[in-house]
């Protein structure tokens, strides 16, 4: 069965909800948690269109890898807006970027992006999804630009499921407000440290890009002015051999003959008539 537009909308909106549950979404198991995707989007679904969790899991990770790809297009788009251009420019130029860099065709997750570009839970989610890839590869390759967070808004951590069920219950209160306030400082740095690291990777992978494509220019146009003092120089070449033969030519031409002895006469005319088809033949190739 083919995925309609609105089935996965509806995907992207159960998936964000099961995720934005404080109380219970980061304590439910795997299996517990696609169940409950599973479950709330079937309950939307005609039955001829029920699909299974595998399925519903499947199509997940086949548009979060997509929509991850465009959010990091979107990224450099607005690190790159000119001044006065208008969002819809901004989007232009993003719809752009993600053409050129993955070679994938158009962008048609639009209306899914935007639900989850803003939310906490999906940007922590592909942090996480990024992680192991962070510990195999250098720091620099290893940086999924792509997949990174809006660098450009400044999003609030989510509730944690301990601290969301410690709030349900009453806890934290009296002493414990002034540490509560002394770790929402000590976040809130960390994540402005988190986004200057990132801003400073983006900006060194872009660098690095522009540095490639400048060096990969200039070797071809070496290149091209090698080809071309090659082809100077074998047309120098050609020129001097014909200069030469018409002088040859010439020479003869002008020969006096009239005190050449006679038989040496015909050969003379011969030796002309030879460099003159000579030369004739080389100025009609």
């Amino acid at each position: 069965m083919i995925w309609t537009s609105d089935e996965t909308m509806r995907l992207v909106s159960a998936w964000l909800k099961n995720s934005n549950d404080p109380i219970k979404g980061n304590r439910k198991r795997n299996v517990q948690y696609w169940g409950a995707v599973t479950g709330m989007f079937n309950s939307t679904t005609p039955s001829d269109r029920i699909r299974e969790v595998k399925k519903l899991k499947e199509q997940w990770h086949r548009v979060n890898k997509t929509m991850n790809a465009f959010q990091g297009s979107w990224i450099k788009a607005q690190r790159l807006r000119a001044s006065g251009e208008s969002d819809e420019q901004v989007m232009d130029k993003a719809m752009a970027f993600y053409e050129e860099d993955f070679e994938e065709g158009q962008f048609k997750l639009i209306a899914c992006w935007k639900v989850l570009r803003d939310q906490p839970k999906w940007h922590t989610y592909n942090e996480d999804l990024n992680g192991s890839n962070k510990r195999k590869n250098s720091e620099l390759e290893a940086m999924d630009l792509t997949s990174s967070p809006d660098v450009l808004n400044d999003l609030p951590r989510p509730v944690g499921c301990k601290k969301a069920k410690d709030e349900s219950k009453g806890k934290g209160k009296g002493k414990g407000s002034s540490s509560t306030l002394d770790e929402i400082d000590k976040l809130r740095e960390g994540q402005a440290k988190s986004k200057e690291y990132r801003i400073e990777v983006l900006e060194r992978h872009q660098q690095i890009t522009a540095d490639k494509k400048e060096s990969a220019r200039l070797n071809h146009l070496a290149a091209q002015e090698k080809k071309e003092a090659k082809l100077l120089e074998k047309e120098g070449k050609m020129h001097d051999k014909e200069s030469k033969l018409l002088e040859t030519y010439k020479s003869l031409l002008t020969f006096d003959t009239r005190h050449m002895p006679e038989d040496l006469k015909p050969e003379h005319m011969i030796a002309v008539k030879s460099m003159r088809e000579r030369i004739f033949a080389n100025f009609a190739s």
